[in-house]
């Protein structure tokens, strides 16, 4: 007897990861990895792993997400975002397999006056972004079968991210400043594994069709705006829905004058055009998904 080959989320634990398992609900055939399951910065145990599951399809939702703290430890952090998503995709070539992997805005040094297109220059400013590009250049040298996502200010109800950060910081403090000159456009998690998941099809059956438009594709949430902004913009929110608020003071600063250990991007935008003439889809507005997120942090 023999069963289907099986979808395998790999990062479950993060933002990403968790929304496909949402999204996924009690679908049958699909396996969840943890990095505690698959350290994917030990690369010799990759090949091990995947043989013995033989996913279809893998969906990469693991990565070193600490942008600054990367600074201070390259080795790791170009293991699991730039030499394991090769890995994956060298597998996946031998194996018959399909692979949809996540990659960043960071990848671009953020020194255009307009949103970024796919085929733009890249150019990254520091570790993070290094690594996130090698993973998709390796990725493109060893699989055509692969679709590539950039997002960008990724936030959800689980994990580390800037909404729950000021939610926190917003009850505990009465003033606060926040970064003004960097712009670009949040990104809601679950938002993310539903179009992927509408593009996809019910059990990656799009993309078994041959005709699949493979490739590299920006994906955010519609509508931009700076971290400042956006900040106003949860404050104002969580005061609607009842949530406690004790900041009364948002001042502007600049990247130069926060003085984060990694250099960042100012312009984050992406243009998403492509990925809507492949697919006719369409992101929801940032300022709803922030409200969803929101109210879905109350009922934990």
């Amino acid at each position: 007897m023999t069963f289907e080959r099986p979808i395998l989320v790999l990062g479950s634990s993060g933002q990403l990861g968790h929304a496909f398992r949402e999204e996924f609900g009690e679908t049958k055939n699909v396996i969840f990895l943890t990095s505690a399951d698959l350290n994917l910065a030990k690369t010799d145990e990759i090949e091990v792993c995947l043989n013995l599951i033989n996913p279809r399809l893998i969906i990469n939702c693991a990565a070193y997400t600490a942008v600054d703290k990367a600074e201070s430890e390259p080795e790791l952090v170009i293991k699991i975002n730039g030499k394991a998503p090769g890995e994956l995709a060298r597998w996946c070539k031998t194996h018959q397999a399909a692979m949809i992997h996540f990659s960043t805005d960071y990848v671009f040094d953020g020194r255009l006056d307009r949103p970024y297109l796919e085929e733009d220059p890249t150019g990254p400013l520091g570790v993070y972004g290094q690594s996130k590009l090698m993973g998709e250049q390796l990725i493109r040298q060893h699989l055509q079968e692969h679709l590539i996502f950039r997002i960008s200010w990724v936030f959800s109800s689980v994990g580390n991210n800037f909404v729950k950060t000021m939610l926190r910081l917003g009850a505990e403090r009465e003033s606060l400043k926040i970064v003004s000159d960097q712009i670009g456009s949040p990104t809601y998690a679950l938002d993310v594994a539903q179009l992927v998941l509408r593009i996809g099809g019910v059990g990656g059956l799009n993309i078994a069709n041959s005709e699949f438009p493979f490739g590299t594709y920006h994906l955010h949430n519609q509508g931009e705006t700076s971290w400042f902004d956006f900040a106003q913009n949860i404050f104002s929110i969580a005061k609607e829905l009842g949530v406690g608020i004790k900041v009364n003071e948002v001042s502007p600063t600049s990247t130069a004058e926060f003085a984060a250990p990694a250099p960042r991007p100012l312009n984050s935008r992406m243009n998403m055009g492509l990925l809507q003439k492949a697919f006719g889809v369409e992101m929801p507005k940032w300022q709803d998904s922030l409200k969803s997120c929101i109210v879905e942090l109350q009922k934990k």
